[in-house]
């Protein structure tokens, strides 16, 4: 019993750390190559940046102005959406809590 439970900790553990392992280095490292530099042809033109605060609204009053429709958001479809990783993640633990 004791060794079951071991095995499900160990696959559980892989299952849920798997994927980070998976994207670290620790994974074949892809091959380096040396990036293409092509010259710009207007490379002395120099445009100042875009600040992004000149994109936002001045104020809040204005960006309510801009979409009407906010103001009928009623926060979703007023459930709660349990997908299948979450009630395989329970049953583990359920199955985990009866072992021990």
């Amino acid at each position: 019993m004791r060794k079951i439970a071991i095995v499900v900790c160990a696959i559980v553990n892989l299952w849920l750390v798997g994927p980070s392992f998976a994207a670290t280095s620790l994974a074949a490292p892809a091959p380096r190559t040396a990036p293409i530099v092509v010259p710009s042809p207007r490379a002395s033109a120099v445009q100042p940046p875009v600040s992004p605060a000149s994109t936002r609204s001045p104020s809040y009053a204005a960006r309510e102005q801009k979409a009407p429709e906010a103001a009928n958001f009623e926060g979703g479809h007023r459930y709660v959406y349990i997908g299948g990783s979450t009630v395989v993640l329970v049953l583990l633990i359920v199955l985990l809590v009866l072992l021990l």
